[in-house]
């Protein structure tokens, strides 16, 4: 027998309310919650012995190897994981009603049961709709603390933590995990770039998008840099992203920390699958964390040290086992690998006397004809080849000479950086090439201009942007593939055009014989050349046949119902030595599709010039009005050389001026790769 705890009316097993006073009857239920706030059917501690507390989360992630010289990309979990979350329980208050003063009327008792179980309805609604039904969050934090790269951060006890190298941590929950936070000290990017800072970290991504991609994890991937933000008591850098894993949408962020060391920086980064159950407790839960992260110490890469050379404007790091010595005169910088072995082993770089738009490779030339003439037994070791390490590229040639009882190997390489040539030369003997070949490895991997750092002020001044490669989607979001920020004659952003880009690129792929893994990476810009308000598509890649390679160029016109080849022909082939560019010139505001070939003959040249106007009110280049040149000679007697403009002989001198009178707006190099604002491989653009 019962009574009512309101009242003391006596009350039968089975009532829901008191028929005295109309209060509910307390009735422990199976899996409700008890008087001492554990649920029912819980064990000692308190924890439901039927929540599904296993744990399945297997993730790739971005690990470098221990000496910095590999690295994967991190993933997200494609695979599904299975961990259960204890039901949050939530405690019924009774709400005691006033006794009636007479006795009650059966009637009465029917329409207050009724009303307190509309009550009992309203106030579920109110609850699951108000500030009543916000997600709570219960779980309890502890600490993840690492020692060695010097961070730590709170996470939720029960979510599951992999230590996925020696510098970094990934922290998962929620099936397939939908929940992720992952953590890392970072010193290079998926690129081999060295990372010297936060700052410099952003400065990577805005001159190359495929950095922050490839750091993500995947390029379909839309990203926005939103600033220099705080976050607790931190001041980072942070992007946002938004991208989609086996149909599920997530939504992320990425902080980019300074360290404390001499180089590198932290990176912190959270992705939330918005399908999930518990999407709004992870958001929760992820503030929190992010809060709760520090830094704690000191910490940069062990065995490495920053050089830095004013005069020169230069920044390298290299192990401390493959550098002896270094000095600067006169702007040049000579490192030493070995001791005071100057004449065995040395590597020394310098800015060039050549003119900016002197061909690369007549400079690596210009550059051997010296060790042919006065060194013994010279040869070459392979032709000159397009390469990059680190965040400038490159063009090297390997040559070995005999001089004074000793062969030695000669490694020269070239780039170009503020339209100007610089030279890097590694020089040694064969006891001492590993040594000096890990240090000139070291230098190319973290070469850095210091008058780079300053854009970084500069971008912050500006405020929220995204890519400088990549265009913006109605949000805001900088989408990798889109062109620049340009609105064509129709105001419609340029990044609509997005899908007829890729559509065309696709096109071009799809061609017989195209090289999809040459040495040179295929480039492509797209724009409205000519101000008509429709955008064309210029681009350059390499196609392969039984005779060998030619480097061909396409011109497309993105119209509004279908994209229109204008025009595919071979830009040089790919044999001796030739090479050339294909881009869009301008002259007295007039647009041309602008075309050099160049085929070397020994210390002779033969350079060929093209200027093909575009029509000024339709997307199409016209027949009529072209400019054609040519030169011929010897690289040592420019003079005395033979200058054509169309069907006439002309002298230097009005050849040159003739040549200047286009300027250059967009240039496709397929061997000096991607180097103006607005040219991109075929991948960035995508």
């Amino acid at each position: 027998m019962a009574f009512c705890t309101q009242c003391g009316y006596k009350v039968e097993d089975g009532d829901k309310f008191c028929l005295n006073c109309g209060a509910p009857v307390r009735q422990p239920v199976k899996d409700d919650v008890m008087d001492d706030g554990t649920a029912a059917g819980a064990n000692e501690n308190g924890v439901n012995e039927k929540a599904n507390t296993g744990a399945k989360a297997e993730t790739a992630s971005r690990a470098g190897a221990d000496d910095g010289t590999a690295t994967t990309t991190a993933k997200f979990d494609a695979e599904k994981t299975v961990k259960g979350v204890p039901p949050t329980s939530v405690k019924s208050v009774n709400k005691k009603l006033p006794t009636p003063a007479k006795p009650v009327n059966k009637k009465l008792i029917g329409g207050i049961v009724a009303g307190v179980l509309l009550f009992a309805v309203i106030a579920v609604l109110i609850w699951k709709a108000g500030d009543f039904g916000a997600v709570r969050d219960k779980a309890d934090y502890v600490p993840y603390v690492n020692d060695t790269v010097c961070f730590s951060v709170d996470y939720p006890e029960e979510y599951l933590v992999t230590e996925t190298n020696v510098n970094s941590v990934l922290i998962t929950e929620g099936e397939a995990a939908d929940f992720q936070v992952s953590i890392e000290y970072a010193y290079y990017t998926v690129g081999d770039s060295a990372i010297y800072s936060a700052a410099d970290f952003v400065e990577q991504v805005e001159n190359d998008p495929a950095v922050l991609t490839d750091w993500i994890g995947t390029t379909n991937v839309e990203t926005e840099y939103v600033g220099r933000t705080k976050t607790g008591n931190m001041e980072h850098e942070q992007y946002h992203f938004r991208l989609e894993v086996e149909g599920h949408p997530y939504e992320g962020y990425l902080y980019v920390y300074d360290g404390q060391g001499e180089f590198g920086c932290y990176t912190y980064m959270c992705a939330i699958n918005q399908d999930a159950e518990d999407a709004e407790l992870f958001k929760i839960q992820a503030g929190k964390m992010a809060d709760s992260f520090q830094i704690t110490n000191s910490c940069q890469a062990e065995g490495y040290h920053v050089y830095t050379y004013e005069e020169a404007g230069l920044q390298f790091m290299v192990r401390d086992e493959a550098i002896y010595d270094s000095k600067e005169s006169d702007g040049d910088v000579t490192v030493y690998p070995v001791e005071r072995v100057y004449s065995e082993s040395n590597i020394w770089m310098e800015e060039t006397s050549y003119e900016s738009d002197v061909d690369v490779n007549d400079v690596i030339e210009g550059i051997s004809k010296y060790y042919f003439s006065s060194k013994k037994k010279t040869e070459y070791l392979n032709e000159p080849t397009r390469a990059q390490c680190g965040r400038y590229p490159f063009t090297g040639v390997d040559l070995q000479f005999y001089d004074d009882g000793e062969w030695y190997v000669l490694t020269e390489m070239v780039f170009v950086h503020d339209d100007v040539y610089w030279r890097i030369t590694m020089k040694s003997t064969e006891e001492y090439y590993d040594i000096t070949a890990t240090a000139m490895s070291d230098i190319l991997f973290s070469l850095k201009f210091m008058d780079d750092a300053d854009s970084a002020d500069a971008r912050n001044a500006d405020g929220a942007k995204g890519d400088s490669k990549g265009g913006q989607d109605e949000g805001g979001a900088s989408k990798n593939g889109d062109s620049k920020d340009k609105s064509d004659g129709n105001g419609k952003e340029a990044s609509s055009d997005g899908a007829k880009v890729a559509d065309v690129i696709a096109k071009i792929e799809a061609k017989t014989g195209y090289v999809s893994d040459g040495t040179f990476k295929p480039l492509v810009v797209a724009e409205d050349f000519n101000g008509d308000g429709t955008r064309e598509l210029l681009a350059v890649y390499e196609i392969e046949s039984g005779s060998g390679v030619s480097a061909m160029y396409d011109v497309w016109s993105l119209g509004e119902k279908k994209s229109v080849c204008l025009k595919s022909e071979e830009l040089f082939w790919e044999v001796g030595g030739n090479s050339g560019s294909v881009g869009i010139a301008k002259s007295n505001d007039k647009a041309y599709l602008a075309i050099e070939a160049k085929e070397p003959d020994g210390d002779g040249f033969n350079n060929y010039y093209e200027y093909i106007p575009w029509s000024e009110t339709k997307s199409e280049i016209e027949e009529d009005g072209g400019v054609y040149m040519e030169s011929h000679g010897n690289v040592e007697q420019p003079d005395k050389s033979r200058y054509i403009v169309g069907d006439t002989t002309v002298e230097k001198s009005k050849f040159d001026e003739r040549q200047k009178d286009f300027e250059w707006i967009y240039k496709l190099d397929i061997l000096a790769g991607a180097t103006d604002d607005g040219v991109m491989t075929f991948d960035e653009m995508r």
